[in-house]
């Protein structure tokens, strides 16, 4: 009986967080599309080691599944050039640890990587005459991180041409707040780099998902 009910309990509770993340990312994506602009890009940001899909193409988390749903151009190849027509955009990544090994498993290497090839996009996208472009970034986990990381590397841009949203599910950079404050003085580590994005000049709004069991 005390298995039945924590699988029960288990079934109820991964019921709720997949509404609460969905009505979540409904409403970061309705509110970019009640501004008017010229494009949305939507990134999605795995976690450490979670596959956008497996092998098979199939989803591994939720994000995959949003990733599918999402509406838009997929520019997560870099040598695909966005279309002039279109006006929606996506891109997707494997969780760190997927795709930089043990290194981005434990130090989370690789998370600059993906987020300069956004940076990228986002010059490319604005280089092509858009008025604007509206950024949402979701990321799960050491992904809620490179979605920060994204907003450290966009701080400088200007507000008036890019606008960017992040809703992140689990935010882990990996190390505590009380290691990084007091043994990293040089800020090299994921929690300081990420720490503080308030002088992001294009930021938004940011929504941050904490799930824990009851």
């Amino acid at each position: 009986h005390g298995h039945a009910r924590r699988s029960r309990l288990a079934s109820r509770l991964r019921a709720r967080l997949r509404s609460v993340f969905c009505s979540a990312i409904c409403a970061t994506f309705v509110h970019l599309r009640d501004m008017a602009g010229d494009c949305v890009l939507t990134v999605f940001f795995e976690g450490t080691s979670n596959p956008l899909f497996d092998d098979d193409s199939n989803i591994t988390t939720q994000l995959g599944l949003f990733f599918g749903l999402v509406r838009g151009e997929d520019l997560s190849d870099p040598i695909t050039t966005p279309d002039d027509g279109e006006t929606s955009f996506k891109m997707g990544f494997d969780g760190c640890g997927v795709a930089f090994g043990a290194c981005g498993t434990i130090w989370a290497v690789g998370l600059s990587s993906q987020c300069a090839a956004v940076e990228a996009r986002v010059r490319e996208l604005l280089a092509q005459g858009r008025g604007h472009v509206r950024l949402a970034c979701v990321g799960l986990s050491r992904g809620g991180c490179a979605a920060l990381m994204l907003a450290q590397r966009l701080a400088g841009y200007d507000a008036e041409r890019l606008s960017l949203c992040l809703l992140l599910f689990d935010p882990v950079p990996g190390n505590l707040v009380q290691s990084a404050r007091y043994v990293d003085p040089c800020g090299f580590t994921a929690a300081n780099i990420v720490m503080d994005v308030s002088r992001c000049r294009p930021l938004r709004r940011v929504l941050a998902l904490y799930p824990h069991l009851p």
